[in-house]
Order: structure tokens, then C-alpha cells, then sequence
């Protein structure tokens, strides 16, 4: 926003966005702010800029599945809950826990989630 950019210097590159608040979830209950995916988005940025298509492309495969697993399989309701499990096995958030309405998710998919996100953070 206009406001945040007043406060902080607008990033020039991938590296310096990892001192911003971005590309981060937002706890509404305090505002505060979880780093997500940073260091593969990095990661994925530097080879587009290098024109290395071939790492690009790896990294994008690598992190599309969980991608999809999060925002693109049905019930759609299901990100936040799914989004939460992701940050708590990154080691970024205590607990997994969703509070009402958000409903939780089974072993199952919290299984789905943990491989593809060993895949994931197999791009950096």
C-alpha cells in the first residue's frame, strides 16, 4: 500500500522483499503477519531473471501441486484451514487450529499437505 511504502523503502529485488511485509499470511485475530513461501518465490524470481527457464519451470513444478492442494481442490472453504497446517509444519505457527466458521482438516489431506510441501521446500 501507498502508506506502507512511505514507511519502507520499495523493494528492488526478491531478496530485499524479505524484509517486507509480504507474501505472508495475516492472522485476523492480531494482525500479525507469518512469512508463507518466500524463499521458493525468491527462488522461482532469480531463475525467471537469469533466463534459466529450465530451473524456473523445475521450481514451478515443484511448488504447483501445493499450490493446488491449498487454494484449487474443492471445498474452496478449506484454505484457511489448509493454508494454517502448511505454516504449522514450516514451523512458523504453534498450532493448526481454525477457529469457527472455518472447518478442520482430516489426516488425510494434513498428510497430502506435508508431502507436497516437502516437495515444495525441495526447490530451495
Amino acid at each position: 500500500s501507498a502508506p506502507y511504502l512511505k514507511r519502507h523503502r520499495a523493494p528492488r529485488t526478491p531478496d530485499e522483499l524479505a524484509r517486507h511485509d509480504c507474501i505472508q499470511f495475516v492472522l485476523p485475530s492480531s494482525g500479525k503477519t507469518v512469512p508463507w513461501l518466500l524463499e521458493v518465490i525468491v527462488a522461482l524470481d532469480r531463475a525467471v531473471k537469469r533466463g534459466d527457464v529450465a530451473a524456473a519451470r523445475a521450481i514451478h513444478a515443484k511448488l504447483h501441486p501445493l499450490a493446488n492442494i491449498i487454494y484449487g481442490v474443492p471445498p474452496g472453504s478449506l484454505a484457511t484451514a489448509r493454508l494454517k497446517a502448511c505454516l504449522h509444519l514450516l514451523g512458523r505457527f504453534a498450532s493448526d487450529a481454525v477457529r469457527p466458521p472455518f472447518a478442520t482438516i482430516g489426516a488425510a489431506e494434513r498428510a497430502r499437505i506435508e508431502a507436497a510441501l516437502r516437495v515444495a521446500m525441495s526447490a530451495v
